[in-house]
């Protein structure tokens, strides 16, 4: 279970809360800290990777309280990205020595929509080739398919 507000100054010392189905045990396992919302994840694979969504609505400013954004410190800001403070994005996680953590791959920048930011609010792998992508409600219900490359 992912904390969906994990910014520097909202959560000092990031965790998760871990559900085993099987046993029904609960537990935490440390995080790094990401800016903004974290709204879903894909189902770890087979290497404890996983894939989330990053987003970030201008309007949410005064309840995130965000920090500096390391993952756009660290990576060039998309054409779209550079001239607005709507995030919208794909990040690779890793379960590493108990902790989860930024991989080395390059966050997904998705392509914003001058009009209105989307809340991308499901997320889930297909096949090799991407991602399935899905809005709840703002600003309409949208499925959309986001390739690797």
């Amino acid at each position: 279970m992912l904390y969906e507000a994990n910014g520097a100054n909202l959560q000092r010392g990031a965790y998760h809360i871990l559900f085993s189905p099987k046993d029904q045990n609960i537990s935490r396992i440390r995080s790094v800290n990401i800016e903004y919302r974290i709204t879903d994840a894909t189902k770890v694979d087979e290497n404890n990777k996983f894939w989330s969504i990053n987003y970030f609505w201008p309007g949410d400013k005064k309840a995130l309280e965000p920090s500096k954004d390391l993952i756009f410190e660290n990576t060039p800001k998309g054409d779209s990205h550079q001239s607005s403070n709507i995030v919208e994005r794909l990040i690779e996680f890793e379960i590493k020595n108990k902790r989860i953590i930024l991989t080395k791959s390059e966050p997904i920048q998705l392509v914003l929509n001058e009009d209105s930011p989307r809340n991308w609010e499901s997320i889930v792998r297909f096949d090799n080739k991407g991602f399935l992508i899905a809005t709840d409600k703002h600003p309409r219900m949208i499925l959309s398919f986001v390739p690797f490359n």
